[in-house]
């Protein structure tokens, strides 16, 4: 085997195939989806273009016509729409006949050059509507436009480059193609139904506009039908819906799915805005024209609304992935009560603590607290250090002298006694009190030789009860 050989699977051995054989395979096989999409093309541009000009859809109108300006803008918009639409679906069912994508090995630079391939090959068949559309258009000439042909010949070739763009997002994405196909079926059939009901009515001249109907004589508000307004704003959204419902719950991408909603209404706005692009200041202008082109951007909106909603719904879930949001919930809950649990513990906590406090708050407090501005109910046992006292001799505080007494060293009873014998009774107890005190040997008074007595806490001998000097409150 040579390096030049590759190996094919064959169903029941491998077969050893040159290399320049699988290339033409290859060119074969690639040759085959591109003139498919050629002839898809171009076979629906001609249909359309059929059906349009059969039912007066498309109409060139003699430069004698009264009103030949509001048919002439309508045909444009369609021929940019039958240019643009054409592309769209030949590279899409070519694309679809073919069965090749990412699942047939094509990645990368593969797959997109197999996409550029369809879309161009689309775009070739497209130019079928170029001739076709230019040849009618000839009797369409005004003293404005003396070439009406080259004009229409031109917005089939904007509508063929808008088509390759809508073409590409559409082999990229399957809710945009399903998208595309869905709002042309929808958009002829709403063309049709116009026809017939013109008919019905008796009018002169059958005039459908592009993705609009006058179905009644409906209310206008400033210049606008409101009716048609309403249907083509619901129209888009609901197509945008149906066509993405599928690739969101198979679980295409997300953002193909939400952009899809966006690829009909975008269609009609670019062939208002191109086929129509000065309204403003023309008195033939038709008003559902005027109402289509107006509202024709909010319809785009409209149709992405439709594909998000999609696009946020999803896929369904599998048994797995309901397993784990099952899980998820769970331990959500658990952690819920968790939460609950350590608030209610925190708040039974403040509310003992907040008890205790008032508790506290209400007890009686010590009686070492409990202090009174007459300290001498108690004086000089609730003394616990020295005091200082201030004494005749000066200002200065000096050492209270009864501070080291002994709570048994005041005077008895009978020296506090009133009466005839009151004086005589307290000096008889001061003499003996001061002999005990001059016969002790331990007397500091003795020792140290002081020369003045020491004031006796007892009354005087006239019945005066002097009052012990207020000790200062620390």
């Amino acid at each position: 085997m040579t390096p030049v050989d590759s190996l094919l699977i064959a169903r029941d051995r491998p077969t050893l195939v040159p290399t320049r054989t699988l290339r033409g395979m290859a060119a074969r096989s690639w040759a085959g989806p591109s003139v498919t999409a050629v002839a898809v093309a171009a076979g629906a541009g001609a249909a359309q273009l059929g059906v349009g000009y059969g039912l007066g859809i498309v109409t060139w109108l003699p430069a004698d016509a009264a009103d030949g300006r509001v048919p002439w803008l309508a045909s444009l918009a369609w021929v940019v729409w039958i240019a643009a639409t054409s592309t769209g679906l030949g590279s899409v069912i070519a694309h679809t006949l073919s069965g090749r994508g990412a699942a047939d090995g094509l990645d990368g630079f593969l797959l997109g050059a197999w996409r550029a391939t369809l879309v161009l090959a689309a775009a070739i068949g497209a130019l079928i509507v170029v001739p076709l559309v230019a040849v009618p258009a000839r009797a369409a000439e005004t003293p404005e436009n003396f070439a009406p042909e080259w004009t229409a010949a031109g917005y089939a070739v904007l509508g063929v480059i808008v088509g390759i763009a809508v073409a590409a997002a559409a082999l990229t994405a399957r809710a945009i193609a399903a998208n595309l196909v869905v709002s042309t079926g929808y958009l002829w059939v709403l063309a049709v139904v116009a026809v017939i009901d013109s008919l019905r009515e008796g009018d002169e001249r059958v005039l459908a506009q592009l993705a609009i109907w006058e179905f009644n004589g409906g209310p206008q508000v400033r210049g606008y039908y409101v009716p048609g307004v309403l249907l083509m704003l619901v129209a888009a959204a609901a197509i945008g819906f149906a066509a993405a419902w599928r690739a969101g719950r198979r679980g295409d991408s997300r953002v193909g799915v939400a952009m899809s909603g966006a690829t009909g209404p975008l269609l009609v706005a670019a062939a208002y805005l191109l086929a129509a692009p000065q309204f403003a200041g023309e008195d033939t202008v038709n008003v559902q024209q005027w109402s289509a082109a107006m509202f024709a951007p909010y319809a785009v909106l409209a149709g992405l609304a439709g594909s998000v909603l999609v696009a946020a719904i999803g896929p369904p879930l599998t048994e797995a992935e309901k397993a784990e949001k099952a899980e998820r919930a769970a331990e959500r809950r658990a952690a819920q009560q968790a939460a609950q649990e350590a608030r209610r513990r925190a708040a039974e906590e403040e509310q003992e603590a907040k008890r205790a406090r008032e508790a506290a708050q209400t007890q009686p407090a010590p009686l070492a607290e409990q202090r009174t501005d007459d300290d001498l109910a108690d004086w000089p046992s609730t003394l616990e250090e020295p005091s200082t006292v201030s004494t005749a001799k000066g200002t200065a505080p000096v050492r209270d002298p009864d501070d080291g007494l002994d709570e048994d060293a005041y005077a008895p009873a009978r020296a506090y006694r009133s009466g005839s014998g009151s004086a005589t009774d307290s000096s008889a107890y001061a003499s003996d009190t001061v002999e005990a005190e001059e016969a002790s040997p331990t007397s500091p008074d003795r020792a140290v030789g002081r020369a003045e007595p020491k004031t006796p806490l007892w009354p005087g001998p006239d019945g005066e009860d002097p009052k012990p000097p207020r000790p200062r409150r620390r």
